[in-house]
């Protein structure tokens, strides 16, 4: 429930010309993550181990993190 709240702020901010197709990309990309995330994480553990699984989910945390807490070409809001 909080997560879409925020979701829903978020895309109002970043779509504000248009705040509700904004939305409901952002809503659809996030489901697709959610159900395309799990499958390719499995599929990688079958075929190298849990190990390279593990690795793989925690180098995309990270480079995640990292762009979120080091942006480049962040465009100025006036």
């Amino acid at each position: 429930m909080a997560m879409s709240s925020l979701l829903a702020l978020w895309s109002s901010l970043v779509f504000a010309e248009r705040p509700s197709t904004g939305f409901s990309a952002t809503l659809f990309f996030f489901g697709a993550g959610c159900v395309a995330g799990p499958a390719a994480l499995g599929a990688v553990g079958g075929r190298f181990g849990l190990e390279a699984s593990f690795a793989l989910a925690a180098a995309v945390t990270l480079s995640t993190a990292a762009s979120a807490l080091f942006p480049t070409g962040a465009r100025e809001r006036g």
